[in-house]
């Protein structure tokens, strides 16, 4: 295969399985935390929060294309 292939499989499965991953490691580690430790729980959250949303925006985004997809296929 070629690279722009590699490059296309990589933005299109890895990307978001990172940050799902990262976002799941957060929310274990955000429950498993010390609960005295202000710092590290501030982290944790957002670190949750932005891979969190990230993730979402990036489906969101995948569900549009294919939307547009859809559309464009039953105009022709």
């Amino acid at each position: 295969m070629n690279l722009e292939y590699y490059s296309f499989l990589f933005v299109v499965f890895a990307i978001p399985a990172a940050l799902l991953i990262l976002c799941i490691y957060s929310i274990v580690k955000f429950v498993k935390r010390d609960k005295t430790d202000m710092r590290s729980t501030r982290k944790y959250l957002i670190i949750m929060l932005i891979s969190g949303f990230l993730f979402l925006a990036i489906v969101a985004f995948y569900i549009f294309v294919c939307w547009l997809l859809t559309l464009m296929v039953a105009n022709m």
